[in-house]
């Protein structure tokens, strides 16, 4: 996890996404079927937007085989979500993550480290992981054996809500 400045000062939780526990129901894909079609970072974002991941990977470079964090937030922003990165000096300082500290009701974008000079993109949410569409437990030691290097807190975009004429 990226530390941030530890010496900014944070005036208001307005500067920063207050943590909103969400109703998520994550999109798993047939891993076999659709494993051509790019990365993990990939799988993460057509899990989170429940887009195919045919159409997630047309928006990756031709030149890039994998998704940078700016890219990740970009089109996360672009299908609605709110992206609030956590940072150890936003989470020590913000009095919102004090008093409602992130939960298992959380939905989370993290990149791990899995060995040198490579990472990872999962979904974390519900005391699972999302993983290139498999879902495993997270088990107590997962991010001791695989570090974390970023960890965003989403909240999905809200379903619009029809408008019911009874006349």
């Amino acid at each position: 996890m990226r530390t941030g400045k530890h010496n900014l000062k944070i005036e208001s939780s307005e500067d920063l996404l207050s943590p909103h526990r969400v109703r998520f129901q994550p999109k798993v894909f047939n891993c076999a079927a659709y494993a051509l079609h790019g990365s993990c970072g990939t799988a993460a974002l057509s899990t989170l937007t429940k887009m195919a991941p045919k159409h997630v990977a047309r928006h990756l470079p031709a030149h890039l085989d994998a998704w940078s964090d700016r890219r990740m937030i970009s089109f996360l922003r672009k299908a609605g979500f709110q992206v609030k990165e956590l940072t150890k000096a936003g989470i020590t300082q913000s009095v919102d993550l004090v008093e409602e500290p992130v939960k298992y009701d959380h939905l989370l974008l993290i990149s791990q480290d899995m060995v040198r000079n490579e990472g990872t993109w999962a979904v974390v949410y519900d005391n699972m992981m999302y993983h290139n569409f498999d879902k495993t437990y997270i088990g107590p030691l997962e991010f001791i054996n695989h570090p974390l290097s970023a960890v965003y807190l989403l909240t999905p975009p809200k379903k619009e809500k029809r408008r019911e004429n009874n006349r």
